[in-house]
């Protein structure tokens, strides 16, 4: 019998989660697979209670699983129908395929405060490593990426250009781009510090992001970070905009070279500009929505439309100079939302007219 003070909790969080996981069943999903995730979290558990006591699995690994077991529960609930920003996934969807093909989940969490984070750590591979001491457990093989944004910024796309830095910390890690520096600096008789390696990858997802949004990232970074010197885990806000001015301008980028060499040899795409500046003006000031052309145009939106947004918060034109200051934001969010739900719409009757 396991030590009665830890195994009873961890057994009673146990039961509390497959409640949690069994009413989250319950509740609408946009996606198939966000369901085939959930019943295999279920089952998970479900296992784990029952064979708690025969399992070659020390109460610190269980406490490891459980609190996983938490966080992707909690990332689930952010990711139904009614709750899950459709429009910003779609975009960071976009991405994805574009660097590892289709067989990936996007989870989100909605957080009551201004932050976002991607949380590296894949329930389906901690449960891969359980599988070799209960080899009845059942492996969860799709690719689960956890993001979090503020609830606030859910019906707000042009706020979360940050999920795109996000998403290049994702890459990163999948992929070992960062790893793969180290080992060239190694190689080259170099070693990095703690500080250095932390820099390193913040900088990639900059660079990732301002591939596909431009400046808009520049801009975020300045409205959340503007002045911040550098400390252990991030670089002065300061210097990671001049990177990101210089390789949206074209300049030579030595670190961006050595980005790419790494990104060419592993056969996968490069840090370049990946979107074009749709002309959203003559639609937007006629509140309509956009008809975005492409994915480039996409991703486009976040640049264009927060130039749009500043221009328009002036108020020296019609029609919004009519309107209460906070109306404008609002609609010009709204607009930018129903431009790339178009798309998804059009998306999917495309492709379930080429289907039937």
């Amino acid at each position: 019998m396991r030590l009665w003070g830890i195994a009873l909790l961890i057994k009673d969080d146990l039961y509390l989660l497959l409640d949690e996981t069994r009413e989250l069943a319950k509740a609408p999903f946009y996606n198939s697979d966000f369901k085939k995730y959930l019943s295999k979290l279920n089952e998970t558990i479900e296992y784990l209670i029952g064979h708690y006591d025969k399992l070659p699995i020390t109460a610190n690994d269980f406490r490891s699983v459980v609190n996983l077991f938490w966080t992707a529960t909690k990332y689930l609930k952010g990711s139904t129908s009614n709750q899950i920003p459709h429009e910003t996934v779609y975009a960071l969807r976009r991405v994805l395929e574009e660097w590892m093909g289709g067989s990936f989940l996007i989870t989100t969490a909605l957080l009551d405060e201004p932050n976002y984070h991607f949380l590296g750590v894949n329930p389906g591979h901690i449960i891969k490593d359980l599988i070799s001491r209960a080899p009845a457990i059942k492996e969860i093989d799709i690719e689960v990426i956890q993001i979090a944004l503020p609830r606030l910024y859910r019906h707000r796309p042009l706020n979360n250009v940050a999920l795109y830095h996000e998403l290049g910390h994702f890459v990163d890690s999948y992929f070992g781009i960062i790893k793969y520096y180290i080992l060239q600096r190694k190689l080259a008789g170099q070693n990095l510090d703690e500080r250095e390696i932390n820099h390193l990858k913040e900088l990639f997802a900059d660079l990732f992001a301002a591939s596909y949004t431009g400046d808009a990232i520049k801009c975020f970074l300045l409205s959340f970070a503007e002045g911040n010197p550098a400390s252990l885990t991030h670089p002065a806000t300061s210097n990671r905009v001049k990177y990101i001015d210089d390789f949206l301008s074209g300049k030579n980028v030595k670190l961006v070279d050595d980005f790419n060499r790494i990104l060419d040899l592993r056969k996968l795409p490069l840090l370049e500009i990946k979107y074009t500046e749709p002309d959203i003006e003559e639609a937007f000031n006629d509140i309509k929505p956009y008809a975005i052309a492409n994915n480039k145009e996409l991703h486009g939106m976040n640049m264009i439309g927060r130039a749009f947004l500043k221009k328009a918060m002036q108020q020296t034109a019609e029609p919004w100079k009519s309107m209460p200051e906070n109306k404008v934001s609002q609609i010009i969010n709204d607009l930018v939302e129903k431009s790339v739900r178009n798309k998804m719409l059009k998306e999917k009757w495309g492709n379930a007219s080429t289907t039937s």
